[in-house]
């Protein structure tokens, strides 16, 4: 009757926080599993496996190398960007009496020396990594790779490779009798 409007409160409350609240418990558990805290080994080789056993086979070799067509193509291109450009003005004594002047990002070009520049990972390697998330600067590495969902599989992964080891198929062969037609 209140919903239709014929009726109405005589004393309405305005607080609404308080009226009907559902209330919720909750419980969190923080439980690493087995597999995560370091006291139960599940492989008997420690060491990583090298998928390549012969580094001088033939397709190692050729990997390494990489493909001539690519290298060809890269090497024009970073020839052709340290060529010096004779018909550029700017920056030259005839281009400063002409009044020609340089871009800014000629200059920059010119600062950079060596072509091979561009090329040099020490600097990148050398910079310390920073945290850029919350996340990432309360959990450590560790516990943020623990947090991946391939960590809450990898336990009965581990359960199924132990029972196919344990009952591996088996075949069993026997010999045909032959009836005398």
């Amino acid at each position: 009757m209140m919903r239709s409007g014929v009726v109405a409160r005589v004393n309405f409350d305005e607080d609404f926080d308080d009226e009907n609240e559902a209330r919720v418990h909750l419980q969190v558990h923080n439980i690493v599993p087995p597999f995560l805290d370091g006291r139960i080994v599940f492989t008997k080789q420690p060491e990583p496996v090298v998928p390549l056993r012969d580094s001088t086979s033939d397709m190692a070799v050729v990997s390494r190398k990489g493909c001539a067509v690519v290298r060809l193509h890269r090497e024009n291109k970073e020839k052709k960007k340290a060529q010096k450009k004779e018909w550029e003005l700017a920056g030259t004594n005839i281009g400063n009496i002409m009044g020609v002047k340089k871009n800014e990002e000629e200059e920059d070009k010119g600062d950079e020396g060596s072509y091979k520049d561009d090329h040099k990972f020490a600097e990148v390697m050398q910079e310390k990594n920073v945290a850029v998330s919350e996340f990432a600067t309360k959990h450590t590495l560790r516990q943020q790779r623990q947090l991946l969902p391939i960590y809450a599989v990898r336990n009965q992964f581990v359960k199924k490779r132990k029972f196919w080891a344990l009952n591996s198929p088996k075949a069993c062969a026997g010999q045909k009798k032959k009836t005398a037609k």
